[in-house]
């Protein structure tokens, strides 16, 4: 039986404890969940780690990433310690980082260079994870050729990619963007946004299966904020991402 990719990011129901989370989303038929570094697994705190994965194994699910809030050259010196120290604990090989505090456009060269030997040294020090970038507003890979040239110029073996559609751009930029980062995903979050209007994924499955089709589906698809923030709503928003993936 093939592994169950389909899952969950635990930031869509801060309000909810993990073992709600955990249950409600094995009950909707998802595998998989990303606990967020801000509320349910904060970065260092072994122990609240260890308790949430306890949670998550006795749902039958698995957590490859964590959600951690770690931002490339804005961090405190142990802090990347503590990030690894939360990953492992909670089993995941995946770390999500942040690609600074400014958008691509907005770096001067040496702020960009400055960034790069920031992500060499994370990248160094996480050495036994892989760290993954968001395609996210407001950091270095907030454009899919900025992405490129990053990971690029970094030039690390474990540094990878989240991938998201951009809500305030195109159809053809985001298929344009899903076939070039392709190869460096390791994670998709998973939503139906127009901007800042936010709807039911089932209106958006069609292209969600030609997103998938060219990134794959071995990788996690993690649903990311429902359209009303619901727990209720997880059910139907399950079902959608289900008949993406099959």
């Amino acid at each position: 039986m093939s592994e169950n990719k389909a899952g969950l990011v635990s930031i869509s129901f801060r309000g909810h404890t993990p073992q709600e989370l955990a249950a409600e989303a094995a009950r909707c038929g998802l595998g998989m969940i990303e606990w967020g570094g801000d509320v349910h697994a904060p970065a260092g705190d072994v122990a609240v780690a260890e308790a949430v994965k306890a949670s998550t194994l006795a749902a039958g699910l698995q957590c490859p990433t964590y959600g951690s809030y770690y931002r490339l050259g804005a961090m405190q010196e142990d802090d990347a310690a503590k990030v690894a120290a939360s990953a492992k604990a909670l089993g995941s090989k995946i770390i999500r980082v942040w690609g600074g505090v400014k958008g691509s456009a907005d770096l001067t060269d040496d702020e960009y260079r400055a960034l790069v030997a920031a992500a060499r040294t994370t990248c160094r020090e996480l050495k036994n994870f892989t760290v993954a970038l968001e395609c996210h507003m407001n950091t270095v890979t907030d454009d899919y050729t900025q992405s490129l040239r990053f990971l690029n110029d970094v030039a690390e073996d474990n540094l990878a990619m989240y991938w998201q559609p951009h809500q305030f751009k195109t159809t053809e930029y985001n298929l344009q963007a899903a076939k070039a980062l392709a190869p460096y995903v390791k994670n998709v979050h998973v939503f139906h946004w127009r901007e800042r209007n936010r709807y039911p994924l089932a209106g958006e499955v069609e292209l969600w299966k030609q997103y998938a089709a060219i990134i794959g589906t071995d990788v996690p698809y993690m649903l990311e904020f429902m359209p009303d923030d619901r727990l209720e709503t997880l059910e139907t928003e399950a079902k959608a991402l289900l008949e993406i993936l099959k």
